[in-house]
């Protein structure tokens, strides 16, 4: 190729190449702010929207940063329980979750923050910190182990990428996919099997609940994958409940005496580990069931209808149902910790003290209703769902 042809061919490539760095440029700027638009008022119960707007205040983040690692927390104290909405469908208590920010809007904060509150638990039920179910393994084989020996973890990574990362650690081509099958059965609530010349290793529906903080272009980038590949993509990350609520940049002096009269979270947390000591099956009343009918049929149509032609979206509105039946599950659990709470005259911002510990060991035993194992959701719990499942 002669210069004379060759250099206009370099200018063109390199024109394109600009104008295509330009328009992802705009719109990811559109994507961004299209998330900060998004808005969800007290999704919770009284006494816990209390709670998490001190925590929020406490560390100067929105209170939307805490949802995610807060809801993935009372997943982990739910003790395998699950959720029969109708027929013989049913949901585990299993969530993965994602706060997405910039990097300085203080993510780790609202993690650090909900990672104190468990390991306050686990202080109080007297569990060492080698034997922690905050679990962080580096790959799949090493949590596979973990849950061989514990069936119930937690993963809380600062990071999202660093758990990205160690899928399909020390593996090549498409045995990487490994990774992200077990973690896609997991998520399920299947029974875990792996089986090498060496070991053969079988658990039984095992819990594994995530949460990662993670910065928008990786998650851009990993969603555009998805929907790219929507055919022949199983949707790991459309498993996740995601948020990137605008970020707050408060000045000290904000923080003074806007405290509420709240439980702390260590307090509420304990109480959700306590009344599930034993594992509880969560069903709708009869009004909550009717609406979730309702609301399930209308998101079929749309699968009926374009599940060929539109197989992401499909995917998308296909996983929806579990994500709104997990969340109601979850949001009658911590109101029933709040009542408790509340009923046992304890529902302050204070440590897991002794005292503590005793007067709600005593205010639930004496209490006939912390003995059920069917637990109906309510009609507010089960509408609020729906508004959280969207706002995700």
């Amino acid at each position: 190729m002669t210069c004379s042809v060759a250099l206009p061919l370099i200018a063109t490539k390199a024109k394109c190449k600009r104008q295509h760095s330009k328009m992802a440029a705009f719109i990811y700027k559109e994507r961004v702010n299209q998330c900060y638009q998004l808005k969800i008022t007290d999704p919770f119960d009284e006494l816990t929207n209390c709670t998490l707007k001190n925590l929020a205040t406490a560390n100067s983040v929105p209170v939307e940063y805490i949802f995610p690692p807060f809801i993935t927390a009372v997943f982990h104290f739910l003790n395998k329980s699950e959720i029969i909405s109708w027929g013989s469908w049913y949901q585990p208590s299993i969530i993965y979750s994602s706060t997405v920010g910039f990097t300085g809007t203080n993510k780790t904060a609202a993690m650090d923050a909900v990672r104190n509150g468990i390991m306050d638990v686990e202080s109080a039920n007297g569990v060492a910190e080698v034997q922690s179910r905050i679990n962080q393994s580096a790959t799949v084989e090493s949590l596979l182990k973990q849950l061989n020996n514990d069936s119930r973890q937690i993963q809380l990574w600062d990071e999202l990428k660093t758990w990205q990362s160690s899928l399909g650690l020390y593996k090549t081509g498409a045995a990487s996919d490994y990774d992200t099958t077990i973690y896609l059965t997991a998520y399920n609530g299947g029974t875990l099997k792996r089986q090498t010349c060496n070991s053969n290793i079988s658990i039984m529906k095992p819990v594994v609940n995530i949460c990662g903080m993670a910065h928008p272009g990786e998650i851009c980038k990993c969603l555009d994958e998805e929907r790219k590949n929507s055919n022949s993509n199983d949707g790991l990350y459309s498993r996740f409940l995601m948020c990137m609520p605008q970020p707050e940049f408060r000045d000290a002096n904000v923080t003074e005496d806007t405290f509420t009269d709240a439980p702390s979270i260590s307090r509420l947390l304990y109480v959700v580990d306590k009344l599930h000591k034993q594992k509880k099956v969560y069903i709708y009343d009869t009004e909550a069931k009717q609406m979730a009918i309702r609301y399930n049929n209308e998101q079929r149509q749309y699968l009926r209808e374009n599940h060929s032609s539109d197989t992401y979206t499909s995917g998308m509105l296909g996983k929806l149902k579990g994500h709104t039946q997990r969340l109601a599950m979850m949001l009658q659990a911590t109101e029933n910790a709040a009542i408790a709470l509340h009923t046992a005259g304890e529902a302050k911002n204070q440590a897991i003290t002794p005292d503590f510990v005793s007067k709600m060991k005593e205010a639930l035993d004496s209490n006939l209703n912390t003995k059920k194992e069917l637990i109906e959701i309510n009609l507010q719990n089960a509408e609020k769902s729906i508004e959280l499942s969207q706002y995700f």
